[in-house]
């Protein structure tokens, strides 16, 4: 899964990974500057479908034979 990441999307995942999960709303009051709610709701968004794809990967990598 080739996942590409704005630089304001990157913004947001540094504030997630310090935060954990975190509500929109949550995240752009973290942020060191206001960014609209749709940019941060993206990278809010790829973050989940990476984790999940990384956990999908995880699981059947260690899947018994």
């Amino acid at each position: 899964m080739d996942v590409q990441f704005t630089d304001r999307e990157i913004d947001v995942m540094e504030v997630l990974w310090e935060r954990g999960p975190s509500l929109v709303a949550e995240a752009r009051a973290a942020l060191r500057d206001e960014l609209a709610y749709a940019t941060v709701l993206s990278g809010r968004s790829k973050a989940r479908d990476l984790w999940a794809a990384r956990r999908r990967a995880v699981a059947i990598d260690i899947s018994p034979p």
